[in-house]
């Protein structure tokens, strides 16, 4: 067949299509193609709002991470080398640099604002009765340090300490130096590190109700044994009346088990008071 009837026949639109008409469908083809190779890329672009690796990500609302999956974490971080895992930080006293929050917060000073947080570490927990708004554990628990290196204002306790099973509830030390070993079943121990330092000083009331008390000796009783828990002969005792008679002293007060007994110089004539303390 004779090519330009072919061409002849193409353009009256009756045959096969000519060598134009082909470059033209190809050409066609060929855009939509780019057409539809240029969707994705303009739907996989980079979206402003999104948080980007290696830099910085200025923000003006809160960013949150909610996680729907049970038993889940939230968010992980972790540090190489020198670095830190989560650094947070604030410009005010009003919040914290870092806020966590177990259970029911809505009666938490961060919820309520009833005073400023001005804490680097805030924590608040209400699951149950011993629940912790900050639980340190390690060969060192909690670290503080500072002018004042632990504060406690507590509503019904400010402090309180175990040791266990048997060991030193609290152990507090003046003085530089190394401090001398805790001692087994104590609750509280202080420690100096010279002989001008004072391992206990109390303005105030200092009270012993297990080891110390007053008992009556009737007239014409010189001795009288006291019960005393945990006493042994080892202990120190002591005793003073606590009436005035003239002639009449302790003359001796001896620890035994579980009691003292005291004795006055003679039987008093009448009814006498004398207190008694017991150390060790």
């Amino acid at each position: 067949m004779d090519w330009r009837a072919t061409m002849t026949q193409s353009s009256q639109g009756g045959g096969p299509r000519s060598r134009r008409a082909l470059l033209v469908a190809a050409a066609g083809a060929a855009g939509a193609a780019a057409a539809a190779m240029a969707a994705p890329a303009a739907t996989l672009a980079v979206d402003p709002d999104s948080v980007g690796k290696n830099i910085e990500n200025p923000t003006t609302a809160l960013t949150s991470i909610t996680q729907g999956t049970t038993d889940a974490g939230a968010f992980a971080a972790h540090g190489k080398g020198a670095g830190v895992g989560l650094l947070g930080s604030t410009d005010g006293a009003q919040n914290a640099g870092v806020v966590g929050l177990a259970g029911d917060s809505s009666s938490s000073t961060y919820t309520t604002q009833a005073f400023q947080l001005d804490a680097g570490v805030y924590g608040y927990a209400s699951q149950t009765s011993i629940s912790a708004g900050l639980l340190g554990e390690g060969p060192v628990g909690v670290y503080g340090y500072g002018d004042v290196a632990l504060y406690a204002d507590g509503a019904t306790v400010g402090v309180f300490a175990t040791a266990l099973p048997n060991g030193t509830a609290v152990h507090a030390h003046a003085g530089l130096g190394t401090p001398p070993a805790s001692i087994t079943n104590v609750a509280l121990m202080g420690t100096v590190t010279s002989k001008n330092q004072a391992g206990i000083y109390a303005r105030g009331r200092a009270m012993f109700p297990d080891r110390s008390g007053r008992t009556t000796f009737k007239a014409g009783v010189a001795t009288k044994s006291v019960p005393v828990g945990n006493v042994v002969s080892t202990n120190y005792a002591f005793a003073v009346l606590n009436s005035n008679r003239s002639g009449i002293y302790v003359r001796a007060v001896v620890p035994g088990t579980d009691k003292i007994t005291i004795y006055l110089n003679k039987a008093p004539a009448s009814s006498t008071s004398v207190a008694w303390f017991v150390l060790g």
